[in-house]
Formats: C-alpha cells, sequence, structure tokens
C-alpha cells in the first residue's frame, strides 16, 4: 500500500488511550500486514512508553515525538494536546495518509484506500447532513469560534481523515489547525466545529464510504456488515454496549500489558461485540434522542430525576 496509517496519542498510565491505540493498531497490522503505520506522540506521552507501555511501539513502524513545550510556556491539558498533534499531522508526515482516531477497530484490508481521487476525504458525522438542529451544539461551539455555520450541509467525522500530501491539503490543514488555536484561546477543545468552519470556505472535504469510519452509536448499522474501520465513540456510562470500549477489558490489557489469546479473539470478532440491553433508536423517536433532555441526563443526571420526578406528577393529573 502506498497509504501510510497514522495514530495519534496523548496518554498517561492511568488512562484508556494507550490501550485503545494498542487495540486499533494491532488489528490494523492483522489485517494490513505490508501497511506503514505511524504514530504520533508528545514529549510527556513518549516518556511513558516503558515496561507494560512497549507492545504498541513494536507494532508501528515508526514513531514520530513531537515537544509542544517548544515554542512557550503555556500548559496544555492532554485533550488540547491531542487535538494539536491532530490537526497539524500534515507538518510531521509525508506521503498520502490515513488518519484515524484511537477508539477504532480495523476489520479488514484497507488497500482500497490508495484509489481514493479527493484530496481530503471523510465521513459524515453520524452518518448524516448537517442539520443545525438536530447539531445544535456545534452550532453553538462554532459560533464560540465567531462562525455562522448554520447554512453548512456537510459536517464530517474526523475520527477517519483521508489526506494526499499536496499544496492545497497543506494550506487546508494549515488553516484548520490555526483556527482550532484561536479556539483553544476561547476555551474550546473540540476540533470538529474548526474543520467543518474551514471546510465551509474552501470545501475540500469529499464523502467517503461509510465502511471506513463505521459510527455504530450514531447511524453507523448499514454499514456494519462491511465496515472496515469500526468507530466506537462515546460510549457513555459504566456499562459500555460494545465490549472493546469495556474499562474492565482495558484495565485487564494494562496489567497484562501486551494482548492475551482471547483479547485477540474478540478483536477478530469486532462486529459482533454488543453486549447488554440497548434499543435501536429510529423514526418518531428520533427527537429524543436529539433532545436538550437527554444531554441533561448525560451531564447533570441529578437534574434530570428531579425533571424526571416532576413529569411523573404531572402524568398523574393528566390521565
Amino acid at each position: 500500500m502506498n497509504t501510510t496509517l497514522v495514530y495519534v496519542l496523548v496518554s498517561k498510565p492511568t488512562d484508556n488511550y494507550y490501550e485503545q491505540t494498542l487495540i486499533s493498531a494491532w488489528s490494523a497490522r492483522h489485517w494490513n500486514p505490508d501497511m506503514n503505520i505511524q504514530l504520533v506522540v508528545d514529549e510527556l506521552t513518549d516518556a511513558t512508553l516503558k515496561d507494560k507501555r512497549t507492545a504498541l511501539t513494536k507494532i508501528v513502524d515508526e514513531k514520530i515525538v513531537i515537544d509542544l513545550s517548544v515554542g512557550g510556556t503555556a500548559k496544555y491539558t492532554n485533550k488540547e494536546r491531542s487535538r494539536m498533534l491532530k490537526t497539524n499531522l500534515r507538518s510531521y508526515v509525508r506521503g498520502d495518509i490515513l488518519y484515524i482516531d484511537s477508539d477504532t477497530v480495523v476489520c479488514g484490508t484497507l488497500k482500497e484506500i490508495d484509489l481514493l481521487k479527493c484530496e481530503i476525504g471523510a465521513v459524515y458525522d453520524g452518518h448524516r447532513l448537517f442539520d443545525p438542529i438536530h447539531f445544535y451544539d456545534v452550532v453553538q461551539r462554532a459560533n464560540t469560534l465567531g462562525y455562522d455555520v448554520t447554512g453548512a450541509n456537510d459536517y464530517f467525522n474526523s475520527g477517519v481523515l483521508y489526506m494526499k500530501d499536496t499544496p492545497n491539503v497543506q494550506d487546508f490543514m494549515s488553516a484548520w489547525h490555526s483556527l482550532y488555536m484561536q479556539g483553544q484561546l476561547k476555551g474550546m477543545s473540540y476540533d470538529q466545529p474548526s474543520l467543518l468552519a474551514v471546510n465551509m470556505t474552501q470545501k475540500m472535504i469529499l464523502p467517503i464510504d461509510g465502511i471506513y469510519n463505521c459510527q455504530i452509536l450514531n447511524g453507523g448499522l448499514p454499514f456494519l456488515a462491511e465496515a472496515k474501520i469500526i468507530h466506537a465513540y462515546n460510549a457513555f456510562g459504566n456499562s459500555p454496549f460494545y465490549g472493546l470500549t469495556d474499562p474492565a477489558f482495558y484495565k485487564k490489557i494494562k496489567e497484562q500489558g501486551v494482548l492475551g489469546e482471547d483479547d485477540i479473539l474478540k478483536i477478530l470478532s469486532a462486529k459482533r461485540q454488543f453486549v447488554g440491553e440497548y434499543y435501536l433508536v429510529y423514526g418518531d423517536n428520533l427527537p429524543y434522542w436529539h433532545s436538550s433532555l437527554r444531554h441533561l441526563y448525560l451531564d447533570s443526571p441529578k437534574q434530570f430525576k428531579f425533571l424526571e420526578f416532576l413529569s411523573r406528577i404531572f402524568r398523574t393529573f393528566i390521565k
């Protein structure tokens, strides 16, 4: 393959990002033994890649260490550091690249990526066109950046990005990185609103098949059977519906330092790793999925329980 697979890792031993990346990189190597895989890390993460955190570096072909302390004394969170590296990837890696987030698992060969004609390719966020009503949080975040995105049509998920090595892509990525860094000054750590804002003016990103970023939590079901990359982002709660995002699974790998035979079997059957009780949200149920009350439940469960209590009383009186 001519395309290089790239991961960004910013992690400390107490979180699970290293274990996520190990799972994804192992699966990528299994299905694509000849693919060049590169790992981009910051200097703080690099210092932790020792003892039981070395299996990943044995899988990748190259580790690129970026010292983010150079050029200033600003203190960045790990989330900010990760986005800084991600939005600036074209400055670190040469050639055509396929960037994928760590909370993914590769399920097959990626050789057809070489055939893409677009300069930048991605999958729609939630596998759907942009709707300012359903993506109201994105609109608010873009407003923080000073951009009105209510007229946008294409809103892409940045978890999987195909990028050719061209001057146009270099310019696009430079603009994205610059806008993201401006957003950081305003307390904006998300990278997709700035990606949306840049793409509204440059219009470079073209949609690619959803099998390359099957977002199983939101809209990915039609692509699951043929998925090349499963993206298990935003698995809320302590009882995840997808086994490869289970904190207990990560803890086991963390303690072992390597992937065991049973871990590998789980990874190889990634399309069947749905556990526990869950429901398919569709049709008339979608307004609830996109409602502010659902986000209140996720972000402020105590306040939600109080409103739930009041609603039960209200329902009693209207019967």
